[in-house]
């Protein structure tokens, strides 16, 4: 009697853990930048080119460009690279001298 006992405990425990979502790996990270981060210009880029880690989707991909005001000076429409998903472009307006923040969702 000891052993069908076991048998279903382990059974029972080996399902609950199949039965776990499955965690999801997919977490694109920043590989390298252009401008690179902290870096000094003499003239004020026309794009922003980032690549990430790993492919991401078009339309769930996005970079914003801050102003020292935190306003928003990006063309708004970023791009994915067809040819390799892991590049990323958004186009800049006319920039000011000053310190800009870039961010990105993935």
């Amino acid at each position: 009697m000891r052993w069908p006992s076991l048998a279903l405990g382990v059974g029972l425990i080996l399902g609950c853990w199949l039965a776990q979502p499955a965690n999801a790996l997919a977490h694109a990270e920043l590989e390298r930048a252009e401008p690179n981060p902290g870096a000094l210009l003499e003239a004020p880029p026309d794009q922003v080119r980032i690549w990430f880690t790993e492919a991401t989707t078009p339309g769930f991909t996005e970079i914003s460009v801050l102003d020292p005001k935190r306003s928003r000076v990006d063309l708004g429409a970023t791009r994915v690279a067809i040819d390799d998903p892991r590049i990323a472009t958004v186009g800049l307006g006319e920039l000011m001298p000053g310190t800009y923040t870039i961010a990105w969702r993935v």
